[in-house]
């Protein structure tokens, strides 16, 4: 039934238009409010900037390939804490989690190692089992999040296989404002939350500073062990300084840290405990940046970051402690050589660091991977509804050698829209987990032992799209087909009774394949309708079987609405997560969530909001959901 729904729902999209909540056209403008002399509101509508789709800034009209903006707007119209509750609704984004205790982000069914997440178009080093969670990183400091689909290798090098997120922080403000967001809610696994920014000018610098902390009940729906949620903490603090030497150069410098912790009853070694677990992360960067407006501009950068995880169990048994640090320098410059013709180049180099238990027999307590790159990008526009971008990119790794990574990129821009084919390599090369770890998983039951000879997964991608947009309505449509070769999986190399050995080896070519659709129409002058969806073909071509946890089917509709006479908005939303295989066959159910959020403006400073959470109490054993939570909370800037 939903999937005939969702066959519907794309067909009716041909008619509407791309949503103007988080899933965006890439036409879309942003406005904000200011005021004209007699003190009355005046809309200023602004151009959607996006820096990641060419590592420069440019309008999102000319930008290549599919993009999607989501702004700080639109991430607070959705009651929206963290990274994860945003992407949840985007076009052919998977947020994927079998426990609820971390929440992978996997673009167009190529899974969490085939997206590089980015913050301020920097690599974070993984945390537990080198995943970077999108759930440990709130809001609270974002300014927009600009998701690329498709292959970036060409531009950003390994794991940008499937696409780019890349989270951009506010800029320190010229004048002095801050906020407080203050939450409460209720339900059996209730999140209480308080986050709060502040920034402006001390002396020649501007500065912004913001604080997150939020707790979240443990839960456990069905009786049976392990808990579906832990009892969790999430702390966070970023920190951003810049300096405006003159007009064309900054200096600026940022501090992050952020702490995680969880704890819950598992099952483990055929006894039940408890279980403690902590992911720390701390970093920093200091950047360089000159542009002269209409000729060129560049930066210099170095960033750094470690992730400190580890785990304990009372009663006790084996404890982990892992380390994982990432350090880069990098350099880039575009060069305006007239309105037709920009070139980028930069390089970079980096330093990725594993250390601490659960290591190979063969490695050493500490090990390390060194990488050097160079990429080059041309971007011509030989008539005004034509461009052209080619990227290229060079990277050498000491463990998986060298790798070259083209993308082409062709557009043709229409009078309301435009038409754009797109192909690109890319490749993922083996995590330092993958080539040395030795991790203990299914309570203790299996061991995967990591594997030096491993060699980087390679990929070929491509991507035809056409949008149009005019008035009230648009569309986007969205053919996409990914192939791999030499993925990195598991192969069986002991078992004894319900212990089992396993390695990590090149065994398995697969593709994805699928079509999105993105729409919306303006019913009213203040009433929104918007919906998204994607149909997902996987298949693993060594087995014939489906990848794992992409789903055939993924969408969502939002009705948003707003009362202006009270300063009212209003939304709900309802996201379809469909059926899908756990890799050996076996079908894991999907799910469906209604989520509804009100807010209240009082006046410029103050607004009321609340909100329901999986209204209809859904429940599914294979991804576990949130039971209804009821919040509501008070939001003030000043």
């Amino acid at each position: 039934m939903n999937r005939l729904y969702l066959t519907a729902l794309m067909l009716a999209a041909l008619l509407f238009a791309v949503p103007t909540g988080p899933v965006q056209a890439a036409q879309n403008t942003l406005q904000s409010s200011d005021s004209d002399e007699t003190g009355s509101d005046k809309v200023v509508v602004m151009p959607e900037v996006v820096v990641t789709a060419t590592m420069r800034e440019q309008s999102i009209e000319r930008a290549p390939g599919t993009v999607q903006v989501i702004t700080q707007s639109e991430i607070a119209s959705i009651g929206a804490e963290t990274v994860a509750d945003v992407l949840r609704e985007a076009a052919g984004v998977m947020v994927i989690s079998s426990t609820s205790r971390s929440q992978e982000i996997s673009i167009r069914g190529l899974g969490s190692g085939h997206t590089l997440i980015l913050v301020d178009g920097q690599r974070l080093a993984g945390g537990y089992n080198a995943i970077v969670d999108a759930n440990q990183i709130p809001v609270t400091m974002v300014e927009r999040i600009e998701v690329v689909r498709g292959p970036g290798s060409a531009l950003y090098g390994s794991e940008a296989t499937g696409g780019v997120v890349n989270i951009i922080t506010r800029t320190p403000p010229e004048k002095t404002e801050a906020e407080l967001d203050l939450r409460g809610a209720c339900g059996p696994s209730a999140e209480q939350w308080i986050q709060g920014m502040a920034g402006g000018p001390v002396g020649q610098l501007r500065v912004n500073v913001a604080a997150s902390h939020m707790t979240k009940d443990g839960w456990d729906g069905d009786g049976e062990l392990p808990d579906d949620i832990d009892d969790t903490t999430l702390d966070t603090v970023y920190a951003r300084e810049t300096l405006d030497i003159d007009e064309s150069r900054t200096l600026s410098v940022g501090q992050d840290w952020n702490s995680f912790t969880r704890e819950g009853r598992r099952f483990y070694k055929n006894l039940e405990r408890d279980r403690d677990a902590e992911d720390e992360r701390e970093g920093g960067f200091i950047q360089y940046d000159i542009r002269e407006n209409g000729r060129y501009s560049g930066m210099v950068r170095i960033y750094g970051n470690q992730s400190d995880g580890s785990y304990d169990f009372t009663p006790a048994a084996e404890a982990m402690d892992k380390e994982r640090s990432l350090m880069q320098a990098e350099s880039r410059f575009s060069w305006f050589t007239s309105d037709s013709l920009i070139l980028t180049g930069g390089g970079e180099m980096r330093k990725e660091t594993l250390e601490g238990d659960e290591m190979n027999s063969s490695a050493g307590d500490e090990e390390s991977e060194k990488v050097g790159a160079v990429y080059s990008q041309l971007e011509w526009f030989p008539g005004s509804d034509t461009g052209i971008t080619a990227c290229l990119r060079y990277d050498s790794y000491d463990s998986s050698g060298s790798h070259v990574t083209p993308r082409l990129t062709a557009s043709h821009y229409l009078p309301f829209g435009r038409i754009w084919g797109s192909y690109g390599e890319g490749f993922r090369a083996p995590a330092l987990d993958e080539l040395y770890g030795k991790v203990s998983k299914n309570q203790g039951k299996y061991i995967y032992f990591g594997n030096e000879e491993l060699e980087p997964e390679l990929s070929e991608g491509y991507e035809t799209g056409i949008e149009f947009r005019k008035s009230m309505i648009s569309t986007r449509i969205v053919y996409f087909r990914n192939d791999l070769e030499d993925l990195i999986a598991t192969n069986l190399i002991n078992s004894d009774g319900q212990y089992k050995s396993y390695s990590y080896e090149n065994v398995d070519n697969a593709s994805t394949s699928g079509v999105e659709v993105e729409a919306g129409v303006d019913i009213a002058k203040d009433v929104r309708m918007s919906a998204q969806s994607t149909w997902l073909d996987t298949e693993n071509e060594d087995t014939g079987l489906d990848l794992a946890y992409e789903p055939d089917w993924k969408g969502n509709i939002i009705l948003a609405w707003k009362i202006p006479v009270f300063n009212i908005e209003s939304r709900v939303s309802y996201l379809y997560f469909g059926t899908c295989e756990d890799g050996d066959g076996n079908e894991l159910d999907g799910y469906d969530l209604v989520n509804l959020y009100f807010t209240k403006k009082i006046n410029r400073q103050l607004q009321l909001y609340a909100g329901l959470d999986n209204l209809f109490k859904e429940e599914n054993s294979d991804f576990i959901q949130s039971p209804l939570q009821v919040y509501g909370g008070v939001r003030m800037t000043f």
